[in-house]
């Protein structure tokens, strides 16, 4: 788009870019436009030796994939880049090159290269072999500004004015390309000073001067609507991305919000399940301190009565509180044994769980006390199922009633807590 559009340094840019990421690519269809197209703006560009490296590459690319079209259309575009180089010997053997391949081109290609070859034995001044390759299908071509120019040189230089004359203003006629009609008047130009006509060489000047005025004037009208465009386009990416920072914003206090409250959840959860189990180890304590005081009183044989009795009523109603807890937590883990649901057990029933498998197993407890730091009820029933009990996945999955992806992620917040 930068290259129809006349921004040469932007299409380089680009197309720089898609050399690079078309590096570690085996698309030679996909290199040889790339390398064309950097032979081509360089080469109005005026950088005349990243012409060549280029137009170099496009003529490797085109024989790799061993189109005839396309080999033509190299040679000629090395040619064209060692002219600029004004290096003419050069150019010409790679011109002459081009012809071995245009019996497998198509039309547009063998007009294109055989007008260059024309112009260039012009050049040579051997007009003999210049208007051999002047044939009929290059002269009543589409674009034929070349071939015809060519053979009105020659006219000219063989000095048949009157024939050369024709030619350039039937051109001047018929085209209607800006860039042709240049050409053609300044050809007309000189013709008309050889001739002595200066009013007339004058007047094509002239001529040739309103037209690049009126191409000026059509160039800054499409760069001030280009320039339009790109503000537009600036103003509506400034307002898109104000809009994005605000939702972005927007979401990000949302997760905030949303992260804290499963924090504040999470914290309390853990702060209820320690102090169940502070309650466990304090009525454990108690009771302990219970029996030793009821043995003394018993001993003493003192009038402590009521005292003795008051003291049993405490010990009985913890070791309740004990073997009730430990009671569940024994239905749960037999639940666990048996590959059941426990998907619907209150937060009460995972804790008495969670004590009554600290009892069974003190060892693995105390390896899970070491290696992990401030892991919740739920996480510990998890060890539970994959440690103890050796589920797999789908078991876990199954026991919880969550899919398999949430297990994996509730192993890795547990890895996450290892010290």
């Amino acid at each position: 788009m930068h290259y129809a559009m006349h921004r040469l340094p932007e299409a380089i840019k680009d197309l720089k870019m898609a050399e690079g990421l078309s590096e570690g690519l085996d698309d030679w269809q996909l290199k040889s436009k790339i390398d064309e197209q950097l032979a081509f703006t360089n080469y109005y560009s005026q950088n005349a030796a990243l012409a060549v490296k280029y137009s170099q590459k496009f003529l490797r690319d085109a024989k790799m994939l061993n189109d005839s079209t396309m080999v033509v259309r190299a040679h000629q575009t090395v040619a064209g880049s060692y002219e600029l180089l004004d290096v003419t010997d050069s150019a010409f053997v790679y011109l002459l090159r081009g012809l071995q391949w245009i019996d497998g081109a198509n039309e547009l290609a063998r007009r294109d290269i055989m007008a260059a070859v024309a112009d260039m034995y012009k050049q040579q001044k051997d007009y003999l072999r210049a208007e051999q390759y002047l044939k009929d299908e290059v002269l009543s071509a589409s674009n034929k500004v070349s071939g015809y120019v060519t053979l009105a040189d020659i006219r000219m230089a063989q000095g048949k004015m009157d024939e050369a004359e024709s030619l350039y203003q039937s051109l001047l006629q018929e085209e209607e390309h800006p860039q042709y009609r240049m050409q053609v008047c300044s050809h007309l130009a000189q013709l008309y000073e050889k001739r002595g006509d200066y009013e007339r060489a004058y007047a094509m000047r002239l001529r040739h001067d309103e037209i690049s005025d009126s191409l000026v004037k059509a160039n800054d009208s499409q760069r001030m609507a280009q320039w339009q465009q790109q503000y537009d386009e600036e103003r509506q990416t400034k307002e898109f991305y104000r809009r994005t920072s605000w939702m972005l914003g927007l979401i990000i206090a949302l997760a905030v919000l949303v992260a804290l409250s499963i924090a504040v959840g999470t914290w309390w959860h853990r702060r209820k399940v320690r102090r169940l189990s502070f309650r466990l180890d304090e009525d454990a304590r108690r009771i302990s301190e219970l029996r030793t005081k009821i043995e003394l009183l018993e001993k003493s044989g003192a009038e402590n009565g009521q005292e003795i009795a008051r003291l049993k009523e405490e010990l009985e109603s913890r070791m309740e509180r004990i073997s009730g807890t430990l009671l569940v937590g024994t239905q749960m883990f037999s639940q666990l044994q048996q590959h059941q649901c426990i998907a619907e057990a209150t937060a009460k029933e995972q804790q008495c769980l969670v004590d009554y498998f600290a009892q069974l197993r003190p060892k693995r407890w105390q390896e899970w006390e070491r290696k992990y730091s401030g892991l919740s009820t739920a996480q510990y029933i998890f060890l539970i199922m994959q440690d103890d009990l050796h589920y797999d996945d789908e078991a876990i999955a199954a026991a919880l009633n969550v899919k398999r992806t949430s297990v994996r992620s509730m192993r890795s917040r547990i890895k996450g807590r290892e010290r």
